[in-house]
């Protein structure tokens, strides 16, 4: 039933955006939506109500300790997980922000969207406060 939620919420999502390779989408393929990229990944038998979402944010910057500072600040202001994480990527080095989606029959397309960009939103203007 779980993956009935999945493939509509995607489906959704897609039409919303304008990409026409849902199952591409849903096998791993990467979505950009403005300036990040997006990836989903559902596993039925680790979580089967829920899909991870990871919003790809960019190289860290040139000073690697002040970003990491950052990053760790923003981590602490997230609550311990509850609002997503911050975390480096371990092979491209590049700043990713995950959180999980809760798929349910209420779950839609336009709900996962708005999470995404109210989130990346949040951690964004978050960034700011504690940089700047």
């Amino acid at each position: 039933m779980n993956t009935q939620h999945y493939q509509r919420v995607l489906s959704q999502l897609c039409k919303l955006v304008g990409f026409t390779n849902t199952e591409a989408l849903a096998n791993g393929a990467k979505l950009r939506i403005d300036d990040y990229v997006v990836c989903f990944f559902y596993d039925e038998a680790e979580a089967p109500d829920e899909v991870a979402v990871y919003v790809d944010m960019g190289p860290p910057g040139k000073d690697h300790h002040q970003a990491m500072e950052v990053l760790m600040q923003l981590n602490f202001s997230l609550g311990a997980g509850a609002r997503g994480v911050l975390s480096i990527h371990p092979q491209t080095r590049r700043i990713f922000y995950s959180f999980r989606y809760k798929l349910n029959e209420s779950a839609t397309g336009q709900a996962l969207l708005d999470t995404l960009i109210r989130c990346v939103g949040d951690v964004s203007l978050d960034a700011l406060a504690v940089h700047g």
